[in-house]
C-alpha cells in the first residue's frame, strides 16, 4: 500500500490498527489468527520499488519477532 506524504509516525499508527482489525475480524469469524504489517518511510525515493518492498517486507518481520517474543513471555 503506498501512502504518500503520510508522515512514518502516522503510517505506524495506522498499520497497527489494520493488524488489529485483522486480528478482531478473523477472531470473530472463529480463525483466531493475526497479521504482521510493515512499513518503510522515505524522505527520498528509494532506488527502485525492489528496494522500497524489501524495506517494508524486513519491518513486516521485525513487527512478527517482536509478536513471538511478546507471545513468549
Amino acid at each position: 500500500m503506498l501512502m504518500p506524504g503520510m508522515p512514518g509516525e502516522e503510517c505506524g499508527a495506522f498499520c497497527k490498527e489494520i493488524a488489529e482489525e485483522i486480528a478482531r475480524s478473523m477472531a470473530t469469524a472463529g480463525f483466531p489468527i493475526t497479521a504482521s504489517v510493515g512499513f518503510a518511510s522515505f524522505d527520498a525515493p528509494p532506488a527502485s520499488s525492489t528496494a522500497a518492498v524489501a524495506q517494508a517486507d524486513a519491518a513486516m518481520y521485525c513487527v512478527k519477532l517482536a509478536a513471538r517474543r511478546a507471545r513468549a513471555r
